[in-house]
């Protein structure tokens, strides 16, 4: 095969074609973070973590740390960076309007992608934790494969009203040591001694919050969950017990 002979008219051109390809391929390779996010917390060995009171993923008790099942991931990132942890307690939206402003570097406290994505103001890790709201039942008892009527208690601490009532359930307010039926998360179903019913309510891709655009520091995150996120169900039955 012959190629075609490269004239010193060409070479300019063929030169600025291979930059762009190497730039290109470069920015493939490492992502980068125009704020410097992950460059900043290498150096100065700090990251700035917001972290929404969310029992059993973030715990406040009046501490002035915090802690839970997603700040024992955020800590245990924060050491793979040969770093540690300056927490700032925040509500939901004021974490996610820190990330906006750049105050902070992260935000935990069980983030779904849809809280995220309606706020518009801060970027998400990949669903890294799936939570279904799940029907269990008493084990012994008649599991149902339809709910038809069935009264179905609707834990004090979590909405599920409606959610029970379009499978075509009747909920109670209650407490579920006492219930025949209950809404939970799947993960929480063992503390309790229940059974799954197999009647699914709803499920929630859970995530962490990032800064826009901070692609290197969002990168390496992402690594460590996709190490270390799969524990995530049996910290939440820790931290819940």
């Amino acid at each position: 095969m012959r190629f075609p002979k490269i004239t010193r008219f060409k070479l300019p051109a063929v030169l600025a074609l291979l930059f762009l390809v190497l730039t290109a391929c470069d920015e493939v390779a490492f992502p980068r973070d125009p704020d410097g996010t992950l460059d900043r917390v290498e150096a100065t060995g700090r990251v700035r973590v917001a972290a929404v009171d969310h029992r059993p993923w973030v715990i406040w008790n009046g501490r002035r740390s915090p802690g839970g099942a997603e700040v024992r991931l955020a800590e245990a990132f924060a050491r793979e960076l040969g770093a540690t942890v300056e927490w700032r307690r925040a509500s939901a939206f004021d974490a996610l309007e820190a990330l906006k402003r750049g105050d902070v570097d992260l935000a935990v406290g069980g983030f779904t992608r849809e809280e995220i994505t309606l706020h518009g103001g801060a970027a998400s890790t990949y669903g890294y934790f799936t939570e279904a709201l799940v029907v269990a039942a008493r084990p012994g008892g008649p599991i149902p494969a339809e709910l038809d009527g069935e009264e179905v208690v609707s834990p004090l601490d979590r909405m599920t009203d409606s959610l029970i009532e379009d499978v075509g359930g009747v909920p109670i307010a209650g407490e579920a040591a006492a219930a025949s039926l209950v809404a939970l998360p799947d993960w929480e179903i063992p503390a309790h001694g229940l059974v799954p019913t197999g009647i699914e309510l709803h499920r929630s891709e859970h995530v962490m919050a990032v800064p826009r655009g901070e692609n290197a520091w969002v990168d390496r995150l992402e690594r460590f969950l996709r190490r270390n996120g799969h524990r995530l169900g049996e910290l939440l039955r820790e931290e819940g017990s």
